[in-house]
Parts: C-alpha cells; structure tokens; sequence
C-alpha cells in the first residue's frame, strides 16, 4: 500500500504546477473527532481490538511548492475511549502529506489531502507486542481566508491501518498562520549619463561646443552653451526644451509643457472614464483591460495634479456583504496597477467600492450580469491652455 500512495503522491506532485506563490509557508492546528471501525482480522495487537471513537489533536506544518501544491508534515494524537485489555492508550499518527489546493482565489476553496505514515503508541505500560503500523490517508477539506494572514479550516477524512486492515474516518476543524509569499519589488534602473567627450584633434569643430563638426547633430550652437554628445545644447529636465530656453527648469518626467518650457494646462474641464470587467467572483485584472489602465496612467502621468477615484461594481449575485466586500477589492486591484506598474503617486489614487448597489444593467440575465461586474475609474481636471 505504502508504494500505492508514493506513486500518487508522485503524480499528484507533477499536476500541481502554477505561477505566483501567495505564501511559502504555513502552519495549522487542527481538531476534532476519529472513529475506529470493527476490523475483521485479529493480529494479537491492540488495533484489532475493539477501538471506538478518539479525540484527535493536529499540527500541520506545510511548504508551498507552488500557488496550489504543498507538501507537510502532520503529527496527530488521539486518545481512543476503548482498548481492550489495554486501558485508554495515547496513539500518534505521523504522516507526510501531498496537498493540493483547488482555490480560484485568494480568498480559499476546497483543498485535498494524501499521505502516507504510521500509527504509533506513546504508552505501552499495559502490555506489548505492537508498536507501530503503516498507514494511508486521503482528506478532502476546505479552507476559507481570514485575513492575509490567517485562515479557517474543516476536512473530512479516510485513514487506512495497513496492519488491521480497517478504514478509520476522522473530522477536523481548525486554523491556519500563513508565513511568507510575494516578493520584494525590484529597483528601478539607474540610468548612466554621460558626460560629453572632448578631444583634441586635427579634425574641425566650427561652433566650438567640443564635438567634431562630423559628429555633431547641432553644428550652430551658440557660444559658451553647454551641449550632449551630440553637439546639441542639453535638456536637463527632458521636456523637450534646450536649457537655454526653458523658464521652467524642472518639469516633472513626463508633463506636457509649452514653448517656454512650463507645464502645458488645459483650459476646460477634462473627464476620462475607465471600464474595466471582471469574471465571476473574481477580482483578479484581465490582460484584455490593461491597456486601457495604461491609457489612463499616462494621461496622469501627463498631467500630474489630476487625481482619480476607482469605483468597484458586483452584479447581484451573492450576499450583499460579500458584493460589497468584492467590490472593494476590485477597485483596489485597479488602483494598485496604476500604483505598483505605472508609479502614479498613492495620494492620487483613491478606491472604493459600491457592492450590487449601482447596476447598469439588468442583473436578471447573463449578459446584464457580465456588464455590472466592473470597475469605473472617473478623472475631472480643469485646466488652462497655453496663450
């Protein structure tokens, strides 16, 4: 039986294959109830005497193999009310278990168990001649989040006694600490300026800015003016405007600028609105719907005292109570992409979120459904144009 569950366990390993890892680690306690069943095989041990029901108390401690793989280790004690001849026994089960977690988001779903390990006594004052026996086991469970950190428990579970014979069922319930998980952001590049070479030569270099009239893109810069590798006067601030020409010599990266080199503001009031969709009961970004997130990044980016609110939207499926906690959490998902991908400053990203309260269209039928589950995400700027 033993190389039954290694083999399954093998292969369930190979299934379990995902990309992100919500959390590296965790760590659960568990209990609840197991129940001994009549055995028809009488090896002169105690487990093939009369054993009822136990209390059960686990600890779990699992490694992430990937977002729904897992491997852990799993100590239980049980305490059998009847073994005859031999008194109220403490029993352990040792196993090393393969999880894997079906959950379609962050928030839980149902979870299986298989593994392999032994029975073994912690008391044997009353008697002798059985120590320890193999077991398999398969558990089907479901685990709901709490919080990042913390998460509920319950499973329902089939321990096979290798030495009996016997099929044993066990009920646990209990709560898990989640450790680990994501990463640090990487560091944006430093870019490397170089300072201009100046070479004495024989060459010619007719405006004098120190760069070879055969290398030089601006070969009429005026005297003294300080140029790039390319002969042109510098751009400090990357407007687009020469130094020399610039009244406003620091323009945030990015900003639209006029002539003089000062921000360029809009003389009206300018509103974009952003519509994003999501699937059922999910709050994780499509691919199709992030351009128009980057479109909506840049128009900030080129208009930097704008600011933005990120309305998130259920259709009326579900409780209010989790429509309205779903909402938020896709209207956060949108503000944290503009945030963590596109560097818009936190203080101008606003987001919350309206549960089923504001349909727009009926959610009576799919496609009604379909269009409520979204997020808006609405900018109103009143700016001037250059004179």
């Amino acid at each position: 039986m033993s190389n039954k569950l290694v083999g399954a366990l093998s292969l369930a390993a190979c299934l379990g294959v995902s990309a992100d890892i919500e959390r590296s680690a965790y760590f659960t306690v568990l209990g609840g109830v197991q129940d001994f069943h009549s055995s028809n095989e009488n090896n002169g041990t105690i487990m093939s005497n009369s054993l009822d029901e136990s209390d059960a108390i686990a600890a779990e401690f699992g490694v992430m193999l990937t977002d729904h793989a897992a491997f852990q280790l799993s100590y239980t004690k049980l305490n059998p009310d009847d073994a005859i001849g031999f008194g109220n026994e403490d029993l352990v089960m040792k196993t090393l278990d393969y999880m894997y977690y079906f959950k379609t988001e962050s928030n839980g779903g149902p979870y299986l168990r298989l593994g392999i390990g032994k029975y073994e006594f912690e008391d044997m004052t009353a008697g002798g001649g059985w120590d320890e026996s193999d077991v398999g086991r398969m558990g089907l469970g479901f685990e709901s989040e709490l919080s990042s950190a913390f998460s509920f428990r319950g499973e329902i579970g089939i321990i096979r006694d290798d030495t009996t014979k016997r099929y044993d069922t066990q009920l646990l319930l209990g709560f898990t600490a989640n450790f680990g998980g994501g990463s640090d952001p990487q560091p944006e590049p430093v870019q490397e300026v170089v300072a201009p070479v100046v070479q004495k030569n024989t060459r010619q270099d007719s405006d004098n800015d120190g760069v070879f009239d055969e290398l030089d893109q601006c070969p009429r810069t005026a005297a003294g003016v300080v140029v790039d590798p390319r002969g042109c006067e510098l751009d400090s601030d990357g407007d687009g405007i020469v130094n020399s020409k610039d009244a406003c010599a620091a323009t945030p990266t990015g900003a639209k600028v006029d002539a003089t080199g000062c921000r360029l503001v809009l003389e009206e009031t300018v509103r974009r609105t952003l519509n994003v969709k999501f699937e059922t009961n999910s709050s994780k970004l499509q691919s199709e719907f992030k351009s128009d997130i980057a479109s909506l990044a840049k128009f900030m980016t080129e208009y930097p005292d704008t600011t933005v609110v990120v309305e998130g939207h259920t259709d009326s499926t579900g409780k209010d109570s989790y429509n309205q906690w779903l909402s938020e959490k896709r209207a956060r998902s949108v503000a944290n992409e503009l945030v963590n991908t596109y560097g818009i400053a936190g203080n101008r990203v606003d987001s919350k979120g309206l549960g089923e309260s504001k349909p727009i269209a009926d959610n009576n039928v799919a496609a009604g459904r379909a269009k409520n589950r979204r997020v808006e995400a609405v900018i109103e700027a009143t700016v001037r144009k250059a004179q």
